[in-house]
């Protein structure tokens, strides 16, 4: 029988200084889940699309409720199976954007990263750009990297044509592995493209070792991300880690 892990995870966002100075809100969302099923799931929505925020607000809460529900199911199926699933349910919730708001779909649009865990198990799944990273031997991986489109600053959205050929599914054991997933804003204060900068070691081995407050990650976010990060967009991270 598998062993039973419970799951712990932290989560914070910042207004990038480009929208504060004109007056939008914050496009970046992440929702969390703890215990015996562990969730972070996060979203950037897009700066083209006028009601993005809640674009990610709901997306990031829908799935996770789902998968909330459902992980038990599904988290030993293929993996062409779990994206149907999951592009299934990015579907519902969109429409219902949509309907509820009288606007198109294309207004809700948003990247999409997200990883749950149960047992001794993850499903990691990518849409777009940012970035999703493990930490285990005290060290930080790549696990996913950003997809852009034809020019650097495009990528991918929920809203976008041939969601089968970009939401990007992974499945695999733990193995003592922590994660953390990220915006693009976060991504560019922490990776440079091919090197992952080691200030984010610091902050896996604090948060496994329960010494990472949620004022502190707030702070980190707001006072050394936001001031730093390309284009002055928003920044947002969430970690997932087994209970020690």
């Amino acid at each position: 029988m598998s062993k039973i892990n419970r799951f712990k995870t932290i989560g914070t966002r910042s207004t990038g200084a480009s929208h504060k100075n004109n007056g939008v809100p914050c496009q970046d969302d992440f929702y969390l889940n703890n215990g015996n099923i562990g969730i972070i799931c996060l979203a950037d929505g897009a700066g083209s699309a006028k009601r993005s925020d809640l674009g990610a607000k709901l997306i990031t809460q829908n799935l996770t409720e789902y998968l909330k529900t459902n992980t038990k199911k599904i988290i030993n199926l293929q993996v062409g199976i779990i994206q149907k699933l999951l592009i299934n349910e990015i579907s519902k919730t969109l429409h219902l954007l949509a309907t509820s708001n009288n606007e198109h779909v294309d207004q809700f649009s948003s990247t999409l990263l997200l990883v749950v865990a149960y047992k001794n198990k993850y499903i990691s799944a990518h849409l777009g750009d940012g970035i999703i990273l493990e930490y285990h031997n005290n060290n930080s991986i790549m696990h996913s990297l950003p997809e852009n489109g034809e020019y650097s600053n495009q990528t991918y959205f929920t809203t976008s044509k041939n969601l089968q050929k970009h939401l990007r599914i992974k499945k695999g054991l733990l193995s003592g592995t922590s994660f953390a997933i990220m915006s693009d804003g976060s991504a560019s204060v922490l990776f440079d493209g091919k090197k992952i900068y080691p200030q984010i070691d610091r902050v896996f081995d604090f948060f496994e070792k329960n010494k990472l407050q949620q004022s502190a990650l707030d702070s980190l976010v707001r006072e050394k991300f936001i001031p730093i990060c390309s284009g002055g967009d928003d920044c947002s991270i969430a970690i997932l880690t087994v209970c020690m």
